[in-house]
């Protein structure tokens, strides 16, 4: 672990271990992870696997029974810090009703910058750049309430944005959406994720982690698998034994390959279906 870990973007757990209940199972079970700031950061792993439990320690919501997260260098158990790390570490969660505050859109994703002080100028110019940032700018003005799954989860982002935090948690932000609407908020948070901004997505979509620059999974509040996209999905048989399906188009490169087609392993769906055309063509 490296306890020097304190550039503001950067998340370090060690050696965490949370129960809800002191005579209660560990849902962190001596869990050890560093962030490095403008990563981005897939969490996956099955339902009870702790996946969420993590995501709410990056911003406070909870600390260690033991161990210690810091968050930038603060440490999530002092009180005096709470406030600079939630500010600094915004949080989406799976259902945008949830964190909806306001019936007007804009007014939705002014409420963090006005619970910031921010002068009325301000707040207007942040609010703005944010719903640019989520291609949601024509709907300002419109009804939350009026808004598909995907654009109110666009809105709960701009929300969180709208502070702008150096890290963005997603807690399972495409569990209510269909795969376009997945794709959509995936997309957002790469583009997110290009411009500097640490991304943390908590997921049991084993697609959203293609893109990833590494992948935790997690079985039962432990590290079970750690590594790069492609270290941990070429790991199949462990995969399976933790209950968890190989995205499509790893199985399909599978497939094909073990029908003797020489194709990459299917990290970047893109680039399967471009070696699927040249084959094709020289046939």
């Amino acid at each position: 672990m490296n306890d020097g870990l304190d550039t503001p973007g950067s998340v370090s757990f060690s050696h965490v271990t949370f129960t809800y209940k002191a005579d209660a199972p560990r849902v962190l079970d001596d869990i050890c992870l560093d962030i490095e700031a403008g990563q981005f950061v897939a969490v996956l792993g099955a339902n009870g696997s702790g996946k969420s439990t993590l995501a709410k320690h990056i911003n406070a919501l909870l600390v260690p029974t033991s161990g210690q997260v810091t968050v930038g260098g603060l440490d999530t158990r002092d009180e005096a810090s709470v406030f600079a790390i939630r500010e600094g570490a915004g949080m989406v969660f799976q259902n945008p009703d949830n964190q909806a505050v306001a019936s007007v859109v804009r007014d939705d994703v002014a409420f963090g910058p006005e619970n910031l002080g921010l002068a009325p100028d301000e707040i207007r110019t942040w609010v703005d750049e944010a719903l640019s940032t989520v291609a949601m700018s024509d709907r300002a003005l419109d009804e939350v309430e009026s808004l598909s799954g995907g654009q109110k989860q666009r809105i709960a982002i701009a929300g969180v944005l709208a502070m702008r935090p150096r890290i963005l948690i997603l807690d399972e932000p495409g569990a209510m959406l269909d795969a376009r609407g997945r794709r959509g908020i995936t997309r957002v948070a790469h583009e997110l994720n290009d411009a500097g901004m640490t991304v943390v997505l908590i997921t049991h979509f084993m697609e959203d982690a293609l893109g990833a620059d590494r992948v935790v999974v997690l079985e039962g509040g432990r590290i079970a698998l750690e590594g790069t996209p492609e270290e941990v999905f070429t790991d199949s048989r462990a995969l399976r034994a933790l209950r968890l399906e190989l995205p499509f188009s790893i199985q399909l490169a599978e497939d094909l390959r073990a029908r003797g087609l020489e194709v990459g392993m299917g990290l970047s769906e893109d680039r399967l279906e471009e070696e699927l055309c040249q084959l094709l063509s020289n046939r």
